[in-house]
């Protein structure tokens, strides 16, 4: 009898089991609600900005501590420390990320988890 890593390479079902074990595993992300950076999405979405500084959603939805205004912000309200270096800059460009949340916030903005599918 093979032993399931050899099942495994020979099976040429395996990739399609693989991924139906990956879905199956993430079905219930569906209902978990905001998490983590979510609720700074949602803040930014909503137009209270980013830790209560005005930034513009489609380029600054990823962009966490972008410039001076921003980290001290961070740093008031303990998101970073204080002692942080004021060169600290966490940004990361994702510009088609950021306007399907955009578009998902528009639609779908009362559920997070049927958003959280359609574009992640």
């Amino acid at each position: 009898m093979p032993s399931l890593l050899e099942w495994l390479i020979e099976n040429k079902k395996a990739p399609l089991l693989a991924a139906a074990v990956g879905l199956l595993l993430a079905v219930p992300a569906l209902w978990a609600g905001l998490v983590a950076d979510d609720f700074v999405h949602r803040a930014i979405l909503l137009g209270d900005g980013l830790y209560g500084v005005p930034v513009e959603p489609t380029m600054d939805l990823f962009s966490f501590i972008k410039d001076g205004a921003i980290r001290d912000q961070a740093a008031r309200i303990g998101l970073i420390a204080w002692w942080t270096d004021p060169q600290t800059r966490i940004a990361l460009w994702r510009p088609l990320a950021a306007l399907t949340h955009v578009a998902g916030s528009t639609g779908l903005g009362q559920l997070p988890g049927l958003r959280r599918s359609c574009l992640r």
